[in-house]
């Protein structure tokens, strides 16, 4: 008997134990859902955080269970025991002698272990077990708000990439004109001076244009002629 009554008592003690640090964890987490409220609008960032708190909500959510698992456990030791504790005493209850014995004080802690310890635990995983759910609600939810903005970051990192290669396209569309311009009229220049002999004149009616100047509109019109063509047959290819 005296066994089956320290063990009532050692699970209840431990089932204290357990209780706190349940409810400290229940606190944490109505803490961690006003947090949530706060947290700061920016993607990156706020994805970030998410991913923390998703991380330490889980390793709370399990030894959040844990304890829940405990009190049970510690209110099953504490029933079990009770059940021996009152067949022993039901049997020196036949043997007593009613005049001198008194067995009392036994029933006693018996009909304490049963309404109060016993009780209390029940009444402590009833409160605790909302906790439970407020976990498993809390992280799905999380997941769910970081898979959309992970969706929506991973859309605007396509259509910022989409830009890019539009801007390199036209930027190096632009190098290709400008460059086989440039070179066109280079040539067409070096051709085209290749006949200039005589030094420079003052123009006037009666003479015609001078071969320097004659040089210079060649060149300038075979630039823009190569950089128009260049640019026509760069936008075919682009919207091939």
């Amino acid at each position: 008997m005296l066994c089956y009554r320290s063990k009532i008592l050692f699970a209840y003690s431990e089932s204290r134990k357990s209780y706190q640090e349940a409810k400290e964890l229940y606190q944490t987490l109505k803490e961690t859902v006003e947090s949530i409220k706060k947290l700061p609008k920016e993607s990156n960032e706020r994805l970030q955080k998410f991913n923390n708190i998703l991380r330490n909500l889980s390793f709370q959510a399990f030894d959040y269970t844990r304890h829940l698992r405990d009190l049970e456990i510690q209110n099953a030791t504490i029933e079990t025991n009770c059940k021996n504790y009152k067949i022993v005493l039901q049997e020196l209850q036949k043997i007593s002698l009613k005049d001198r014995d008194n067995l009392q004080f036994l029933q006693e802690f018996l009909n304490h272990a049963l309404n109060k310890l016993a009780e209390q635990i029940k009444v402590d995983l009833s409160y605790l077990t909302t906790g439970r759910e407020l976990y498993s609600e809390i992280i799905n939810s999380i997941r769910g708000i970081v898979e959309i903005e992970q969706a929506e970051l991973e859309a605007e990192k396509i259509k910022l990439n989409a830009k890019k290669a539009e801007h390199d396209k036209s930027l190096e569309r632009t190098i290709q004109v400008v460059g086989v311009g440039l070179g066109s009229g280079a040539i067409a220049a070096a051709s085209i001076s290749a006949h200039i002999d005589k030094p420079f004149k003052p123009l006037n009616p009666d003479h015609p244009v001078h071969p320097m100047v004659s040089s210079l509109l060649w060149s300038v019109l075979a630039t823009i002629a190569a950089g128009l063509l260049t640019w026509l047959w760069t936008k075919r290819n682009l919207n091939n």
